[in-house]
């Protein structure tokens, strides 16, 4: 261990965008800033261990994510703890809430997250690697960095048996955030772009129809559907992406 990694360090509490159990700072070093991930909780170990592998195997195959710094921070050894390169604090959730950002803009920001996507689950189906799905696809869990965007939250992977019904699970998910951070009337546009993403691939969105609109009780889950927008007249629901995907399906 070299001389200068042996010297205490001066690491900057850094508060984040989305609520965590994690510890996060920040690290100046060699005249680059590095963000510091203390992992807290249960299976902390685990999931510190599951992010780094995620991490590699991303990165292994051209997904942008932040790199892994090799060194060890003494103040830090008795903590399960990665650092990475400080790719920026914008999140896709900040950018596409931003009010100030024309729709038109924030359309073609989705637009090529979602045909990266795409390239990344031909990727897992054809390697039949799981690590490739992500396990959280929610538009705070990507950070924008000029034209760049990164992907980040690997703390969990999914079942290896599971991976196209996962697959599905991701897109859903994703565009749902997507949609609501847009507003609901941006859902068709949103989808349309899905539509021309995953062409080729209608499979994965008929997965995604098939398990909100096939499940048994559909009156009692319409009716849920139903009560929760008038609670709340902005929310996306899954119904509002399975039955616009089923459209766009029927064409």
């Amino acid at each position: 261990m070299s001389s200068n990694q042996n010297q205490a360090v001066q690491l900057k509490p850094l508060a984040t965008f989305r609520k965590s159990t994690n510890a996060a700072y920040l690290l100046e070093r060699g005249g680059r800033t590095f963000f510091v991930k203390c992992y807290n909780g249960d299976k902390a170990v685990e999931r510190c261990a599951c992010e780094q592998a995620t991490l590699e195997v991303w990165s292994k195959h051209g997904f942008k994510v932040p790199g892994i710094l090799e060194t060890e921070i003494p103040e830090l050894q008795s903590k399960p703890h990665l650092i990475l390169d400080h790719v920026g604090q914008l999140t896709l959730q900040e950018f596409l809430q931003d009010k100030s950002v024309a729709q038109k803009e924030k359309l073609e920001g989705l637009s090529k997250i979602i045909r990266e996507n795409r390239r990344r689950h031909e990727l897992a189906v054809g390697l039949n690697e799981p690590r490739l799905i992500h396990a959280d696809a929610n538009t705070s869990n990507i950070l924008i960095s000029g034209q760049d965007f990164y992907t980040i939250d690997f703390e969990t992977t999914i079942p290896a048996d599971r991976l196209e019904e996962s697959l599905s699970i991701e897109i859903a998910k994703f565009c749902r955030w997507a949609a609501r951070d847009l507003g609901r009337e941006q859902l068709p546009a949103l989808i349309e772009l899905l539509a021309q993403a995953c062409r080729g691939r209608e499979e994965w969105l008929g997965q995604i129809v098939s398990r909100t609109c096939g499940r048994r009780f559909q009156f009692f889950h319409r009716w849920r559907d139903r009560r929760r927008k008038r609670a709340k007249p902005d929310e996306v629901t899954k119904y509002d992406i399975a039955d616009a995907l089923q459209q766009i399906l029927r064409r």
